[in-house]
């Protein structure tokens, strides 16, 4: 195990310090040139416009950027370490390897996680010394323990994507199954709020999953990455906090863990030979492109001209699924049965 776990970090070692370098020389940039704080117009008694003080303009002190950062190699690490299961010949390869496939897919896992949290280490720490040296005003004690919380949140979202992606068999299949559970949830919940305030008058329940009438950030996948920033950057900007909705964050570490424990637990059923074909996984197109039908024409209204476009792009979606126009019965059946059913829903918001 030991020498795979070496071999895995000398194959990646340039990619690990081309990422480290890139991330920190963005991070430079954009903290250098980020407007943090102004001075805000201030008048005289006689109304005559002076310099006021200086306040704060951008109120998260940077966090966003890194937020994003985090999110962004997560999602590209976990296509870097993962695809070659796509293709047959690197995947015999691998799989030809004297060592079991629990602890391959363990060693490629833990290199993943340092190709992650080394360059976001780096580019906070450079961010933030930036921050330092700068004339601030920001409580700036709440830097670091935002750290911590982003490398834990950081870490389920690397599993969600890593288990999302290695359903499918190719890398186009993968982009797409982790593009649509990215939102998903997010809109499921949506409709089940609608559902629960304007079919059951459980307004009060319906406010539990979304504090607003509209859908925002709580239930994607990197929703719990935002709704801490959210809270760190009222602390950086005032010492204080008037409320956190902590669904987001709940709904981030079960989503994590969930998807670390099915990543380890569906190894057994990864086969070389499924390389390059279609991708058939109850967590790829099988359960998106019906939930998504479904939902969609819920939410939408009954527009027959919408009705017909949702329709083209589920048929749009089993094309792609099955890499040809002749689809199946069972396909006909999904397509059909979910555009019903979203028309039966459509009814209780």
């Amino acid at each position: 195990m030991k020498k795979y776990l070496r071999y895995e970090l000398k194959k990646n070692r340039n990619a690990l310090i081309v990422l480290t370098v890139l991330c920190a020389l963005i991070a430079g940039v954009v903290m250098v040139n980020i407007n943090l704080f102004s001075r805000w117009p201030a008048y005289t008694e006689s109304g005559v416009r002076v310099e006021g003080e200086y306040r704060i303009v951008n109120g998260d002190g940077g966090l966003s950027f890194f937020c994003m950062t985090l999110a962004l190699l997560c999602v590209f690490v976990a296509v870097y370490q993962y695809a070659f299961k796509m293709k047959k010949r690197s995947v015999d390869a691998f799989y030809a390897l004297p060592i079991r496939k629990e602890k391959l897919y363990f060693g490629k896992t833990l290199i993943g996680l340092l190709m992650v949290f080394i360059p976001y280490t780096v580019a906070y720490l450079l961010g933030i010394t930036i921050v330092l040296c700068r004339e601030n005003y920001f409580h700036l004690g709440w830097y670091l323990p935002y750290y911590f919380a982003s490398v834990g949140l950081g870490v389920c979202l690397y599993f969600f994507y890593a288990f999302i992606f290695t359903r499918a068999n190719t890398l186009v299949d993968g982009l797409v199954f982790m593009l649509g559970w990215s939102f998903l949830f997010e809109l499921a919940t949506y409709f089940i709020c609608g559902a629960l305030s304007e079919s059951f008058g459980l307004s009060a329940l319906a406010e539990i999953l979304h504090e607003r009438g509209y859908m925002d950030f709580e239930y994607m996948a990197i929703g719990g990455l935002i709704s801490v920033e959210t809270a760190f950057a009222r602390l950086l900007a005032s010492g204080t906090l008037a409320s956190f909705r902590p669904q987001a964050l709940l709904f981030s570490l079960l989503c994590g863990g969930a998807a670390a424990s099915l990543f380890f637990l569906l190894l057994k059923k990864e086969k070389a030979e499924n390389a390059e074909q279609i991708s058939s996984s109850l967590w790829g197109y099988r359960t998106l492109i019906p939930a998504y039908l479904t939902l969609c024409v819920a939410l939408t209204g009954n527009d027959p001209l919408l009705n017909i476009v949702l329709l083209a792009a589920g048929f749009v979606g089993y094309v792609v699924y099955r890499r040809s126009v002749r689809l199946k019965v069972a396909d006909w059946i999904s397509l059909a049965a979910s555009f019903l059913a979203g028309l039966l829903l459509m009814g209780l918001i």
